[in-house]
């Protein structure tokens, strides 16, 4: 694929022409973004082309779609996907633990014992009550 899909965040890169959907029942196509090169967008605006089922109400039946076709609207872009879920699959995965100098160290106890879970930077003497 010639272009990118998700910033090194995993955030997703939409540009016009993108098909997304918000719950999968329901299909827009990307109008415009508020992007630019160097940076994903973070809002857009999209055209309904395929209508979404509609809320699911507790007695089980359907309320009105919240959209209907040709409508625009801007909204944000975490509220959508891709419809083809082999671009979702490019998604980056989650950086591994960080190594090294930046890593979190484990904190110690006045006894000289290392606490699990905390980081050395956190611990806090605290003066005990006569």
């Amino acid at each position: 694929m010639d272009r990118r899909y998700f910033d090194d965040h995993g955030r997703r890169w939409f540009q016009p022409g993108d098909e997304v959907t918000r719950d999968g029942t329901d299909i827009h196509v990307v109008v415009d973004t508020n992007g630019c090169d160097k940076y994903a967008p973070d809002g857009m605006t999209v055209r309904c082309t395929k209508e979404p089922l509609g809320y699911l109400n507790d007695d089980g039946t359907r309320s009105d779609p919240w959209t209907k076709i040709g409508e625009e609207e801007f909204n944000i872009c975490s509220r959508y996907d891709f419809v083809d879920p082999a671009i979702e699959a490019l998604k980056p995965k989650p950086e591994p633990p960080r190594r090294g100098y930046d890593a979190p160290r484990l904190a110690r106890r006045p006894d000289g014992r290392h606490e699990p879970g905390l980081r050395h930077d956190l611990w806090l003497e605290i003066p005990s009550q006569p």
